[in-house]
């Protein structure tokens, strides 16, 4: 199926160890992520927590960081600033990688649910901007992606709330349109 999507110019997968109930360094994912490396698509996973399924973790960095070491090359992007909610283990175990991350939902705070689960202001705050800073420039500029988590999260907003950090023109152009469109064969940005 791989080889067939690639043949047919798709350029990468998702992937969501959580919907799919099978952690990320089982050799299940293990046969897909080298299937993928050899058909040359990328890979974008939901990596950390997942929202809707409250304490649950297919995709930690220390998955991560075991499955990078037992497959081939592959280009891996790890949604949601390496692994939503495992920030501090993302920071340690995974900018030296040559994974990619995406900067889905987690700038800001979540707005309740109603659902009971998150109730106190540090249950809903998201990533920290001091700290998205510091991921950000762990893994370099180069290996950073401008995601929404749409639809869960208004494209527009997370837009605003991304500009609004304190990041260099570089910065900004990289992250918003250059190493996508890199990844993905589109002209760069002029």
């Amino acid at each position: 199926e791989l080889r067939r999507l690639a043949a047919a110019g798709i350029r990468g997968i998702k992937l969501h160890p959580v919907y799919q109930g099978v952690d990320f360094d089982d050799p299940r994912f293990l046969r897909i992520l080298d299937a993928a490396g050899e058909n040359d698509l990328a890979v974008l996973i939901h990596a950390g927590l997942d929202v809707g399924f409250p304490g649950v973790v297919h995709a930690s960095p220390q998955m991560v960081l075991c499955a990078l070491r037992s497959v081939g090359p592959i280009t891996l992007i790890l949604a949601h600033m390496g692994g939503w909610r495992c920030w501090d283990e993302v920071e340690q175990l995974l900018p030296e990688t040559g994974a990619y991350i995406d900067t889905s939902f987690s700038l800001g705070a979540m707005t309740p649910n109603g659902d009971g689960y998150y109730k106190t202001e540090e249950e809903l705050q998201m990533l920290r901007e001091a700290q998205f800073l510091r991921i950000l420039r762990s893994f370099g500029r180069e290996r950073v992606l401008f995601g929404t988590d749409c639809p869960w999260g208004r494209q527009a907003n997370e837009v605003q709330k991304f500009t609004q950090l304190p990041l260099t023109d570089e910065e900004r152009r990289d992250i918003l349109w250059n190493n996508g469109a890199r990844l993905l064969s589109l002209p760069q940005q002029l």
